[in-house]
Formats: structure tokens, C-alpha cells, sequence
């Protein structure tokens, strides 16, 4: 599978396991089904524990770019979900947040849906309680903004393949432990499509919806990579989180 990057050759294979740039050739890390039990709504069947949920491609690029990025601290990613139904849930990825480098703002992240569509799942907690919880819908060119601050989950909510990158400080580690602890994330979605409250966070505001962009602001157009390398200062703010866009 040929994805949609303009500058770069990229290249997906059928077996999912591996991913050609130019010709340098990445494998992915691999997040099994018995890996989403802590955060998924209801139990799976035991034999599908060691099957494949998702393959995540870290630190992706062409060579001639590759100093770029460890210039700048930042990593281009892509994570493959093909579809699947976990239990109730149309499956996702396991959630997690972000630190803070300094002050109390954490480090933002952008997404970018390659193939298929995603829904991300944002919440902002303070002092131990979700204060808001955000739903992006997304299809092929979306991407969306993770606001300082905000955990997500993505997940495929479609018969397809999702297949979608990211631009991240490579500085940190995520925090995958609130997750966990409170069996996932404070929305649930459901194979319904029904979106589901998490009993384990208690009381929490109703979710709203926003739109996805097609560009960031102050980003040149065009496919992330592809944006990144017109215009690479225009994602310092993925270090420096007090520079962030307002984006709603």
C-alpha cells in the first residue's frame, strides 16, 4: 500500500509488518489484543489475546531528513489499526497523556489520517476529575491538534484499515498509567456507534465535538511530512507548548 506523502516514497506492506521509505526499511512495535485489557469496556475472548491490535512505526523518515528531525527533537511516526471489534468496542489504541517540560502545560502532538478515518478521544483532567472531553472525527488529510494537556485515545470506527501519522517532541515518554488505571479512557465507542460513559471517572461533563483541520496554522499545506519540510519552524511549538495554535 502506497500512502498519500509527496515528498517520500512510502510504502506499506500487505502483511502490515513492514514500511519502506525510500528504500530504508522500518518494522513496527506491536500492540496485541491482551495488551488493551486493562483499558477496554468489556472482556475478549482469550484466543484473540495474542493477536495483532495495532503496529506502530516509530522515528520515520527518508535519510536526508533524518537529522532534521533529531535536530528539531521531533519524530514522525505512523501507526497501522486495522478494523477489529474488541468485546463491544471498536478497537483503539491504549491512551495515554503527556508530561510537562516546564510550568504545567504538557507537550502537544499532531495527527494526520493517511488511510481510512479515526475518531480521537480527548480529555483535560484537573486535580483528579475530567473537566472536558473532546471527540474529533477525522478522514483521509484530517489532522488534529492534542492541545497541552489533553490525553487521547484514536480509534477505528470503520470496516477498514486506519493508517495515520504523527508529529511528536521526541524528547519524552507518554503516561499510559491514568489510562490504566481507570480501565481506559472517560468515553467508551462503542461497535453502535454509541459512545459510552466510563463509570470509573464518576461524574464528568458531557463531550463536545470539534472539526478536524485540513492545515495547521501557520503550517505550510500539503501532507504532514511534506508540511513539516517546507516549513519545519512551524512545528517548534511541539517542544515549547506555550507556543501551541489555538485551534478551539
Amino acid at each position: 500500500m502506497k500512502l498519500p506523502v509527496e515528498v517520500a516514497s512510502i510504502e506499506l506492506s500487505d502483511d502490515l509488518q513492514e514500511l519502506r521509505v525510500d528504500g530504508r526499511v522500518f518494522k513496527p512495535s506491536t500492540r496485541l489484543v491482551g495488551d488493551l485489557k486493562p483499558v477496554l469496556a468489556s472482556s475478549v475472548d482469550e484466543s484473540l489475546q495474542g493477536e495483532p491490535a495495532y503496529f506502530m512505526f516509530r522515528s520515520v523518515s527518508r535519510a536526508v531528513d533524518e537529522q532534521l528531525f533529531k535536530c528539531l527533537c521531533l519524530r514522525y511516526d505512523i501507526t497501522v489499526i486495522p478494523p477489529r471489534v474488541l468485546g463491544e468496542e471498536f478497537v483503539k489504541t491504549f491512551g495515554h497523556y503527556h508530561p510537562t517540560p516546564y510550568g504545567d502545560l504538557s507537550y502537544p502532538e499532531v495527527y494526520e489520517v493517511l488511510v481510512g478515518e479515526a475518531h480521537y478521544i480527548l480529555q483535560r483532567e484537573e486535580r483528579g476529575a475530567i473537566k472536558d472531553i473532546v471527540v474529533v472525527r477525522a478522514r483521509e488529510g484530517d489532522k488534529v491538534l492534542i492541545p497541552p494537556n489533553y490525553g487521547h485515545v484514536t480509534v477505528n470506527p470503520s470496516s477498514k484499515i486506519l493508517v495515520m501519522a504523527n508529529l511528536v517532541s521526541s524528547t519524552f515518554k507518554s503516561i499510559y498509567e491514568p489510562y490504566k488505571a481507570k480501565r481506559g479512557a472517560a468515553l467508551y465507542e462503542l461497535a453502535d456507534g454509541r459512545l459510552l460513559a466510563n463509570e470509573e471517572y464518576g461524574e464528568t461533563p458531557r463531550y463536545r465535538e470539534e472539526k478536524p483541520l485540513r492545515n495547521l496554522p501557520g503550517a505550510a499545506g500539503g501532507d504532514l511530512y511534506t508540511s513539516f519540510l517546507k516549513n519545519p519552524l512551524a512545528y517548534r511549538f511541539l517542544n515549547n507548548p506555550l507556543l501551541t495554535p489555538r485551534v478551539w
